[in-house]
């Protein structure tokens, strides 16, 4: 096994198996909060790049990129010259997988509307290896949501308001985090959101509630129903008392995580904190879960 660090002032490097091994030269794929992401040849023979990465555009030069730590957890914050006292704050945090901290449009777009952007490498993700990952799963779930707070709470010291991005089973760190403290964040938008645990992984008939058992837990155990039931962001809507302005994105063709937790949870939300008061937009559209082409 080799360690391949990538070139500066890139962060991340991944192996791109969809490109063949032509020559003994390997395609990976290297990228960081202020690049976009890149596929550069490596020799593996030779243990050294056989490419060596592009000179950045214009719009990445004017990008500048912070890297520090809250609590052991990893931040990086990209900011241009236009950036204000705002900051959207990705997380994800499950399966041991990395958040992706690549330049791309969407961060590109939010850049150039004043904010910076932020990736938070929150516990049950894989930033830190096999026991970051089993720091945030099964009964120990609900640090992703803590770890999630402790970020928002130093990124809001930096930068003022911040605004919480979630996708998937970001779902249930970041709008955990939000239930837990609406009063750290501006707002909050999550993609397809795993948001009911609880509920959803009593059904074994589901096609993926088996392999959740794993990374969640399983509610028939009581043991760990007491656990998701205390970090489930459906059961925490109930007890707040003020919510962020909110905006879900379900999507009706999804197979991983259900489109009905996004209405639950927004009726949950406007009970709580009454219809008047609470700003939550459900926008479901005809899509799959990864987008149109895998409906």
């Amino acid at each position: 096994v080799t360690q391949i660090d990538p070139p500066a002032p890139y962060d991340d490097v991944e192996l791109r198996t969809d490109v063949p091994v032509v020559e003994g030269l390997v395609a990976l794929e290297i990228s960081a909060p202020h690049r976009f992401a890149r596929v550069l040849r490596y020799d593996v023979a030779q243990n050294a790049w056989a490419d060596a990465p592009p000179a950045p555009t214009p719009h990445e030069s004017a990008l500048a990129v912070e890297r520090f730590e809250v609590e052991g957890i990893p931040v990086s914050v990209a900011s241009s010259p236009e950036t204000t006292s705002a900051v959207a704050m990705y997380a994800y945090g499950a399966y041991g997988a990395r958040l992706p901290r690549a330049l791309d449009a969407e961060r590109c777009a939010l850049l150039e509307h004043g904010y910076a952007v932020a990736s938070c490498g929150v516990r049950g993700g894989g930033e830190r290896g096999a026991a970051w990952h089993a720091q945030g799963r099964r009964l120990d779930k609900d640090r992703s949501a803590a770890d999630v707070v402790a970020c928002a709470s130093a990124l809001e010291k930096r930068y003022g308001r911040v605004v919480a991005r979630g996708r998937s089973a970001g779902g249930l760190s970041v709008g955990g985090a939000v239930c837990a403290r609406p009063d750290l964040f501006a707002g909050v938008a999550l993609d397809v959101p795993f948001l009911d645990p609880l509920g959803t992984l009593q059904d074994s008939t589901l096609p993926l509630t088996v392999n959740e058992w794993e990374e969640v837990g399983d509610p028939h155990d009581k043991k760990a129903r007491a656990a998701i039931a205390a970090y489930a962001p459906l059961q925490r809507a109930a007890g707040v008392e003020s919510f962020p302005p909110c905006l879900l994105r379900p999507a009706l063709r999804d197979a991983r995580t259900g489109w009905w937790e996004s209405f639950k949870f927004a009726a949950a939300v406007r009970d709580a904190v009454g219809a008047g008061d609470a700003t939550v937009v459900v926008h479901a559209d005809d899509r799959g879960h990864f987008g149109p082409a895998t409906g």
